[in-house]
């Protein structure tokens, strides 16, 4: 694949941009702004805007650990370090969506604002955001599925067997659940409806996602209750 992006020359130096850094950090800056924007039209201050958008960061990032090392918790159970580590790996962006669903919920509720009109207009941008990500991931490589013999399989080293590309499978999911979204939202009169269907069609792709990821049957069962509670 292209874990590394583009170089910036400065003087002597290559300094290396990651695909996998520059993407999720871009998905997460396009998701801020479109959070921001959000909340300054339902009247929020720019402290208070940036102030959520912190609080729903700090829940997005302590969720995407703590699923990521709950994936591998093999690897991170003998070592607190590990876990503590500030490595830019390891990190789930379903555990970020599960953590910062409660945690946008929590803020707005603390601002006395419509949340369910808020998470209706989010829909897009964060599902604009999971997209972005993805592609970093399929460019970096990581997150493969298992491998394969099928048409599908991909080959992300040269000396590798082919795996099921998970990453584009994810993003699929999501540009169809935009396509479904965009020919009913006419119809959905009530609000918080949009948003429960993104999310709960979300939840349900990436459990049937697992099934072809590199995940144990235990790694199976977690995708299975985070799916449930996404859902809820």
């Amino acid at each position: 694949m292209n874990p590394i992006l583009f170089e910036i020359k400065l003087n002597d130096l290559n300094i290396p941009v990651y695909s996998y850094m520059f993407f999720s950090i871009l998905s997460i800056v396009i998701v801020s702004v479109s959070i921001f924007m959000v909340f300054r039209k339902k009247g929020l201050n720019h402290i208070i805007s940036i102030s959520g958008i912190l609080m729903i960061l700090l829940f997005t990032i302590v969720g995407a650990r703590l699923l990521g090392v709950l994936y591998k918790y093999p690897y991170y159970i003998d070592s607190l370090g590990r876990i503590l580590s500030f490595k830019y790996s390891d990190f789930s962006l379903f555990g970020g969506l599960i953590f910062a669903v409660p945690g946008g919920y929590a803020f707005v509720k603390i601002a006395k604002n419509n949340i369910l009109k808020i998470s209706d207009e989010l829909v897009f941008p964060v599902g604009t955001g999971i997209i972005l990500w993805r592609i970093g991931c399929f460019l970096n490589g990581c997150c493969v599925g298992r491998e394969t013999g099928s048409v599908f399989g991909i080959r992300f080293t040269n000396d590798g067997t082919p795996v099921h590309p998970t990453q584009i499978y994810e993003i699929i999911a999501v540009v169809l659940i935009f396509i479904i979204l965009f020919f009913i939202r006419k119809k959905i009169k009530r609000q918080g409806i949009f948003s429960l269907i993104f999310y709960s069609l979300f939840a349900l792709s990436y459990l049937l996602i697992s099934i072809f990821r590199e995940h144990t049957l235990y790694g199976i069962v977690l995708s299975l209750v985070l799916s449930a509670i996404l859902y809820h």
